[in-house]
């Protein structure tokens, strides 16, 4: 049984539906592509800005911004939506447990588009490219609550 392509075929580009940007994520991370409108799936390059490649419709939700936005850091970084007071611990966080080959969990805030700061809970793991090294991140964020 193959998941990834039988939800390749219910998936659609369209954000209105609540599906993600750009249909079936790349390597086989779909399964998650429903998780809900508190939760933005996401993968995003190993990179100081956290660049974003693929992120689903519960960013709307997380962030207050739309997907689109997000991918390519082409209105926003997800770096830029972290509070400045925690980028540095989510830095460490994420870069330590790559190290080790491990995933990570996060707590921390970040600024919503409407203004206020959020509360976070993130789950991630690295994913390596052919030379071993760490090029991309996948996971997911989940809202917590208003700070």
């Amino acid at each position: 049984m193959n998941l990834s392509c039988e939800l390749e075929d219910e998936m659609t580009n369209d954000v209105v539906e609540g599906r993600p940007v750009g249909g079936v994520a790349p390597g086989g991370f779909d399964v998650f592509a429903e998780i809900g409108d508190t939760t933005m799936v996401y993968r995003c390059l190993n990179d100081s800005a956290w660049t974003m490649v693929w992120v689903s419709a519960g960013c709307r939700r997380v962030t207050g911004h739309d997907p689109v936005d997000l991918i390519g850091n082409r209105v926003i970084s997800y770096t830029d939506l972290i509070v400045p007071e925690d980028r540095l611990g989510v830095s460490v966080g994420v870069q330590t447990a790559l190290a080790d080959g491990r995933p990570f969990q996060l707590d921390y805030r970040i600024r919503h588009a409407g203004g206020s700061v959020v509360r976070v809970f993130e789950l991630g793991l690295g994913i390596a490219g052919g030379s071993g090294v760490v090029e991309s991140i996948q996971g997911l964020i989940a809202y917590v609550g208003t700070v």
